[in-house]
């Protein structure tokens, strides 16, 4: 295992540090690493309060932040954020907007980046949303999660375990809500 993974943890390392290097000459400083955040967003008739933990926020030097998540798999499209489907980075940048980070003043949200760290070729990409895409998908996941509670409000709404079969991927608790048994569309 180590003869396999030791090359790729080398080769993410080094270009970890020429992206820090370049930050840095950038006047980008950390912010924040690991922190937890949290919002109220009223719906539905009550507040309800989304909490996060942001791998990394950022700070530019023109006030605004930037928010980021490491993954090692496959990193959310542009189009699943603005589709609903992957709110997690847009909702953690209205946390940032709002203040909800403990150990980050509020300010604006410029920037979406996943890090996307391999080891292989290349050992790491960056797949950015800039100012205006990162502060429309901020509006769209706050808009969209209020409507979604707000639906969760009526007791008549059942909670579907695939709510969207284009966009079923195994999840946590599919085993509980017996997703193989009863989510395969058989017609027996």
């Amino acid at each position: 295992m180590r003869s396999f993974w030791w090359p790729r943890f080398r080769a993410v390392a080094r270009w970890f540090v020429i992206q820090e290097s370049q930050r840095r000459a950038q006047g980008i400083e950390t912010l924040a690493v690991e922190s937890k955040g949290e919002m109220v967003i009223a719906a539905g008739g009550r507040d309800h309060v989304i909490t996060a933990r942001a791998d990394r926020i950022d700070g530019r030097p023109d006030g605004y932040a930037i928010v980021i998540d490491y993954k090692t798999g496959t990193p959310p499209k542009k189009a699943q954020m603005e589709a609903g489907y992957r709110p997690q980075l847009p909702l953690e940048g209205a946390m940032i907007a709002k203040g909800g980070f403990k150990d980050v003043a509020a300010r604006p949200i410029g920037a979406i980046e996943v890090w996307q760290l391999k080891g292989g070729q290349p050992a790491g990409q960056i797949t950015a949303f800039g100012d205006s895409d990162a502060a429309r998908l901020v509006d769209q996941a706050i808009d969209g999660v209020a409507r979604l509670l707000a639906r969760y409000a009526d007791p008549r709404q059942p909670y579907l375990a695939t709510p969207n079969p284009k966009q079923a991927a195994y999840g946590d608790y599919d085993h509980l809500a017996r997703v193989g048994e009863w989510g395969q569309g058989d017609s027996e």
